[in-house]
């Protein structure tokens, strides 16, 4: 497939390309470049530099600055999959309360196993879309210029290739509703921890403050321009996790005996708390929702299963231990009703720290998940290929919407909960299952899958017990969904008819007094 005009990462080789060649040589005429290296290379914009080092004429300032805003390599995926965990950490430790840690512990193994299960899928399906598309001429602006790229491809448009128009427009309203979602969250979780360290003015009125402050960060335009933001949310919630182990040694396990090791035992009660604490842990494993945005980010989309696998070894080191302990060490004495586990510490430097570095977590949050909401709503409204300003000033209605509705319904372990519930099962479990079903089935599409690891697994496990695996699966995430949503929707009524719109200051009572800092 011979393709002119060649992007000069496509044209040298990784092992060929040195510090000198990047800045001597400006372009490749007439490149010959195969079908392989097309689908594991992804070049969105041509590049002048090398990744990690200064090029021939760069400036030292422009170096510093690229090197920390270039988002397209391995490790801004591995960072990707190691942060992705922010403020549910914070929950992390009252809905294991609600499950029971035993239960808790092996849901947080089952999911991992069957999302790395159905990552695989996603991308296997990502390249046969790939490659069909660029086969027909429709993957690059220009056929003849395979370096540019403006659309993002996103979960709705993979899916939807598979599932056929209505099950594209119904993935695409569970990522609506998921993103929309997470922005509140991440306006409520920012007061809240704020609140946990100043109580001198409302909740409400530090909703409105962090709604503010957090709106223009919904306006970057690319998942390329995010590191320092990445390394700062991992450093972030390294340190609250450590944050955690302290507060527990310090407060000591004369409670442990009495920590909950299975749910609840009771009624319609019990049934809606574990159903309500399963839908936070299922926040913690669900970053398929941003799965596109992010393989299409890498330079080597190839690396992108690798990463994501490689990046659950310190999200689990991080979530994990500090969830058992605060158990432990909190068994009656809070656990059970703080929603975010600062309620539990006493105003500190430590815990200060932990806060602000929070927030800052929660403002990569915002920028992630508001950038893929971008994409969505330009693509709705027709913007998505315009210029820059026209795309950015087109975000302003949703955004302003996700601000309203944070500072309406401030109930952010309810919106957490409803959200997930509603929307990680299906996007979890059961539309990828189906999409891979569908189209699979044929032995022709699984003897021309371009992912090497597809066609083995479809030789030595067969498609006999992939395809019944998949069936269980979806089955299991319709079940879960509907068990899940309907006792979030429950709660977050009750939450509703208790406090109103608009509340003012909602679980204000469960801090503790902190003197005034600002």
């Amino acid at each position: 497939m011979a393709l002119k005009d060649a992007d000069l990462d496509v044209a040298i080789s990784d092992s060929g390309s040195t510090k000198d060649s990047w800045g001597a040589v400006q372009k490749i005429e007439a490149v010959d470049m195969d079908m392989d290296l097309l689908l594991n290379r992804n070049n969105a914009e041509i590049r002048q530099y090398p990744d990690w080092s200064r090029g021939s004429g760069e400036s030292w300032g422009h170096f510093v600055v690229r090197l920390g805003t270039e988002g397209h390599t391995f490790f801004d995926a591995w960072l990707l999959a190691a942060g992705c965990i922010g403020q549910v950490m914070m929950t992390t430790p009252n809905a294991w309360h609600k499950t029971g840690l035993i239960p808790g512990a092996l849901i947080i193994v089952w999911g991992t196993i069957i999302g790395f299960y159905t990552i695989w899928q996603l991308k296997a399906m990502y390249y046969d879309r790939k490659k069909q598309l660029i086969e027909q001429g429709k993957w690059f602006d220009d056929p003849d210029k395979p370096h540019m790229r403006k659309h993002k491809t996103q979960m709705q448009e993979l899916l939807g290739y598979y599932l056929g128009p209505v099950g594209g427009k119904l993935v695409l309203c569970m990522m609506f509703a998921m993103w929309f979602g997470v922005g509140v969250a991440q306006i409520l979780a920012s007061a809240t921890n704020y609140y946990s360290i100043d109580q001198s003015h409302s909740l409400r009125t530090y909703t409105i403050i962090f709604g503010a402050t957090l709106l223009p960060f919904g306006l970057i335009p690319s998942f390329r321009k995010m590191r320092v933001i990445l390394v700062i949310g991992v450093l972030g919630t390294l340190y609250t996790s450590v944050f955690g182990l302290y507060l527990a040694h310090t407060k000591g396990f004369a409670e442990a005996p009495a920590a909950r090791l299975v749910p609840e035992a009771g009624g319609m009660s019990s049934f809606q708390t574990f159903f309500n604490g399963l839908a936070i842990i299922f926040a913690i494993l669900d970053h398929h929702n941003i799965f596109s945005e992010t393989i299409e980010a890498m330079q080597h989309p190839r690396k992108y299963f690798k990463s994501y696998v490689l990046g659950f070894f310190p999200l689990f080191l991080m979530i994990v231990p500090p969830g058992i302990v605060l158990n432990l060490a909190f068994a009656k004495s809070g656990i059970a009703t703080a929603g975010n586990w600062f309620q539990l510490a006493p105003l500190s430097l430590g815990k200060q720290t932990a806060v602000w570095l929070m927030i800052l977590h929660n403002v990569q949050a915002w920028v992630l998940w508001m950038t893929a909401f971008g994409f969505m709503w330009e693509k709705m409204v027709g913007t998505h290929e315009k210029a820059l300003w026209i795309r950015l000033t087109s975000r302003l209605p949703y955004l302003l919407a996700v601000y309203l509705f944070a500072v309406c319904f401030p109930f952010y372990s309810a919106i957490n909960t409803l959200m997930t519930g509603l929307t990680s099962p299906l996007m979890y479990y059961t539309m990828p299952c189906i999409a891979f079903m569908m189209h699979y089935r044929h032995q022709e599409n699984r003897d021309k899958c371009p992912y090497q690891l597809a066609r083995t697994l479809f030789k030595v496990v067969g498609w006999r017990t992939i395809y019944a695996l998949d069936i269980a699966l979806a089955l299991y995430g319709v079940v879960l969904c509907a068990c899940t949503s309907s006792m979030a929707v429950l709660n977050l009524v009750k939450l509703n008819n208790t406090f109103g719109f608009f509340p003012e200051c909602y679980g204000c009572k469960a801090y503790q007094t902190a003197p005034k800092l600002l």
